[in-house]
């Protein structure tokens, strides 16, 4: 099962998904990898930006983004597959604003189905 997990800054995102995964282990939090430097254990895992550019050229990317202070983020195609194909149920944390572009290329890479309903609020 993929479960996308949609809300604004400080809704209690987090907090709901790290007590889910904590309590119950057949969940996987899939992590957007970002450009911005790292802020300690329990951050998004860091990649260049010539690495970001890299996977995005080759399509390796879902839901590629560039913030208002020039610092990329995206989930890598290939850690939200291998999560996938672990058999746990996964979840992606999406930004409001991004989450029908990122649905739509969930949908191009056969990740949900084409035409598959979402509820948006």
């Amino acid at each position: 099962m993929l479960i996308l997990v949609s809300g604004p800054s400080g809704s209690g995102k987090d907090y709901l998904l790290n007590s889910l995964t904590q309590a119950d282990e057949r969940y996987q939090i899939v992590q957007m990898c970002t450009t911005r430097e790292s802020r300690g254990e329990g951050d998004k895992p860091h990649v260049s930006s010539e690495q970001m550019q890299d996977l995005h050229q080759q399509g390796s990317l879902i839901g590629y983004h560039t913030n208002e202070l020039g610092i990329d983020y995206a989930y890598k195609l290939d850690d939200i597959l291998q999560a996938i194909q672990s058999g746990r149920d996964v979840i992606l944390e999406i930004n409001p604003v991004s989450q029908k572009d990122i649905i739509h290329e969930l949908a191009q890479h056969s990740i949900i189905p084409e035409g598959w309903i979402c509820l948006l609020p």
